[in-house]
Parts: structure tokens; sequence; C-alpha cells
């Protein structure tokens, strides 16, 4: 997947045309201070929710996103990367951070929003580098359509906002490209299959159908078809997926052909691999994490390339 420079821009983030506008907030639900104000004055709807939140749960939510639709179609972000409004916002939990980068970009790899990320997220003078590096990592790919936006509000007079923007962008070196995921390695000491699989869901009650075929290079192949009661095609992809590898005898090059677009982002950008540092904590998020873990587990065995094909092409799996 090719890689791209993400446009940086000075404007008010509260006007860009970006649909997600993401803020670093605390846990404990007071947004007094810059653009957290700002959002407060704009999109009330966003501080109160925040507040009720932080009141239930605290510090349980460092990490989190919390999503907010508001009155005028715009959605805004609470990222949740401080634990406290100590008066110094340069008190950022940069593993917080990395959790909440993660959770924007499953959402926008499912939904296709795009996003504005401020500029000022409160971090250390010094640390912008590293976190630019970090963000670019998550969404420097040309699927995703983000921007970076150095915050200047509107309200603010045009020699401020001239000041304001000379005082921060001063010159630094370009990010560095963030190589794009490569595909494992063939080893050609191991056979090689190509596994298509495909999930069903019915109009009818009940169990709903996966299948997964499996082909090889002498051209035998066989499909193994499963049901299961759940509502989800990502979850039933996910088995077929699961039951396919665990179908081969050895480990193996394998070339797996899925229709979904978030099972092919996870095995192609590696989120397993970050995952599986916590399996715990995925439990608690993910409803299907048990599933996940199944197939990092099979990850390992097998080579495994993925190849994203169009739904029409879910018949060859039938």
């Amino acid at each position: 997947m090719a890689i791209c420079d993400f446009p940086e821009i000075a404007g008010d983030l509260l006007s860009t045309n970006c649909m997600v506008r993401c803020q670093a907030v605390n846990c404990c639900g007071t947004m007094d201070t810059g653009l957290n104000a700002q959002v407060k004055e704009k999109y009330p709807e966003a501080a109160q929710i925040h507040a009720e939140m932080c009141k239930m749960f605290g510090t349980k939510l460092l990490g989190e996103v919390q999503f907010v639709p508001c009155h005028d179609g715009a959605i805004i972000a609470n990222m949740y990367v401080r634990e406290s409004d100590s008066g110094n916002l340069s008190v950022l939990d940069t593993g917080a951070l990395e959790d909440c980068l993660d959770r924007l970009c499953i959402f926008a790899a499912k939904t296709g929003a795009s996003l504005g990320i401020p500029k000022d997220l409160g971090q250390q003078e010094g640390e912008w580098d590293n976190i630019h590096t970090l963000i670019q990592s998550y969404f420097g790919a040309k699927m995703f359509n983000c921007q970076i936006v150095n915050h200047i509000s509107a309200e603010e007079p045009a020699a401020a906002q001239k000041e304001k923007t000379a005082k921060k962008e001063k010159p630094v070196e370009p990010a560095k490209a963030v190589e794009e995921p490569k595909q494992p390695t063939i080893d050609s000491s191991r056979p090689s299959v190509s596994i298509i699989v495909a999930g069903t869901i019915t109009k009818d009650s009940g169990p709903n159908g996966w299948a997964a075929k499996l082909s090889n290079r002498k051209s035998s192949s066989k499909t193994i078809t499963g049901s299961e009661n759940t509502d989800s095609i990502e979850n039933l992809e996910l088995m077929a997926v699961i039951a396919g590898l665990s179908a081969l005898k050895a480990p193996c090059n394998v070339e797996l052909s899925v229709t979904s677009f978030y099972i092919s982002e996870v095995i192609k950008q590696g989120w397993l691999k970050k995952w599986s540092k916590n399996w715990e904590k995925c439990f608690t998020t993910y409803g299907n994490a048990a599933l996940w873990k199944e197939l990092d587990q099979l990850m390992h065995v097998h080579n495994v390339s993925v190849v994203l094909r169009s739904d029409e092409a879910q018949r060859e799996a039938d």
C-alpha cells in the first residue's frame, strides 16, 4: 500500500471539512483551556458526554476514543490521553495516545471518514517529531483522508494568527517515510496453497454460513464449510480463515483471498503483532478477540499473503 506524507495545514480545526475532528482530553471531565474550551463552546454535547463518562469511569478511559455526533454533522473524537487537568498541558500519556490512534485507524478504515488531528496534542516541546512519525505510521497510507491541523481559532486576529504560526512552524527535517507493509517472503521449501474464504448472512433466523476453499499447484482442492449463530459477516469470514489455515498439515506459503477489507488490513498492516502484546486488553476491547488470537497463532506457522477481492468474486468460495 502506497505511503504518502499527508498534509499539515494551519487553520481552525473546528471549521475544516474533516468529518471527524479530534481533540486530546483528560479523564477528569474538564474542558476549560485551548482547543478543549473552543470545542466546549461550539459543541456542548461533546463536552457534556465527556464530563459524564469521566464521572463514571475516570482514568479507566485512558487510551479510549469517544466519538460524539454533533448538531452540524461533524463528529468530535475525544482522545483520552491525559489523566488529569493539572494545568500542564504537556502531561501526555504516549501509550494512551498510541491506543487512541489505533482506534481512530480502525474507525477510519471501516467508515472511510476524513480525520482532522490537531498538531497541539499537549506534548512537551521537541516531542512533536516523534508524535508526527507515530501518526504517519497509522495514517500515512493513501487510503486514509487525514490532515494534521496547526490549530488557529477563527476568532483570533489575523496578526495573532501570523505570529502564532511563525512560532510553531519552525524548520524541521522531513519525517522519515514509513515503509509499506511487506508481504511474507516465500519459502521455496514449503508447499504453496491458495485459500479463498467467504461468509454468508441469510435472511432466515438461525446459523449463518462460512466456507474456505483450499487449492494447491496440483489443482487438487477441497472446501470446508461451517455455520455459526452470529450476524457478523466479519466473524464468519474470520472463522473461515482460521478453519482453512488449521486444515493445513504442514507449514505452507498461503495466498489468502478475502472480501473483508478489515481482515485484509489487520494482516497487511501487522496489527496482530501489536495486539498480541496485550491480549487481555484486547479481550475487553474487541468482542471477537479470541478469533484474532487464534489467527495470530496460525500466522506464526504459515507464511500468509493476503489478497482483497471484490464481493462478486465471493461466489468462487461457495
